[in-house]
Parts: C-alpha cells; structure tokens; sequence
C-alpha cells in the first residue's frame, strides 16, 4: 500500500493535476500511514506528513509543530492553533486547510512556507 501511495504522490510531479486532486491524495496518503488507522505504529498526522514530506512527494500537506504554530500565532490575525490539539486528526486537518487558503492567497506553496518558517526559525 505505502508503495502504491508513494507512487501516486510522486505522479503528481509529471502531471497538472488540480491542487485540490493533489490535497487529497496527499491527505489521504498521511491518513493511511498514521498508526491509528493501521499504518506505522507511532505515526500521528504530523509524523506522517514528516514521512512523506521527506520522500520528496508532497507539497500541500506539512508537519504542523510548534515552530509553525508559533509563527501563524503571531501574526496580526492570528489562526489561533492550539499545538495540544493537533494529535486529533480532524483539527490538524482544518488548520491545514486553513494554511493551505492562506498560501494560496499568498502565491506560495504549503512546503515552500514550510522551509522559510523553518530557515528563518534556524537563524541566529
């Protein structure tokens, strides 16, 4: 299966599919290796999203954790994530549905937000 999903993922780089085509698959690719629905043992929505974001395979579905939290926390119209929260499933979902509108408004992909919050959180 995890073969199957990975190959599904990484047709998307040939391809022009709709970005809502690639959401799904993408989402459905995290649900599926998450240890609560079968998958890897241990594998929460972040962690899943980890695995195939290292894969090199997704671009809409991020790791949410606390350096990103903290970083939409502050803005001015903050989104208001509760980082406690995000172990269940379908509120990891809606605030990544959240930060994918606003990077779609912005012009910019999720995983393209993803490094320069994380390349701007490593700075000294």
């Amino acid at each position: 299966m995890v073969k199957y999903l990975f190959n599904k993922l990484a047709s998307f780089s040939v391809t022009a599919a709709p970005p809502q085509e690639q959401i799904a698959a993408e989402r459905q690719a995290a649900r599926m290796v998450m240890g609560k629905n079968g998958g890897l043992a241990g594998l929460g929505p972040k962690q899943a999203r980890n695995l195939w974001q290292c894969l090199g395979v997704t671009q809409y579905e991020t790791p949410l954790d606390s350096r990103i939290c903290g970083w939409l926390n502050a803005l001015p119209f903050s989104f208001g994530i509760e980082t406690k929260k995000l172990s269940s499933i379908p509120y990891y979902e809606a605030k990544m549905t959240e930060i994918q509108a606003l990077c779609s408004a912005a012009g910019v992909l999720p995983c393209e937000f993803d490094a320069a919050a994380f390349w701007k959180d490593d700075e000294p």
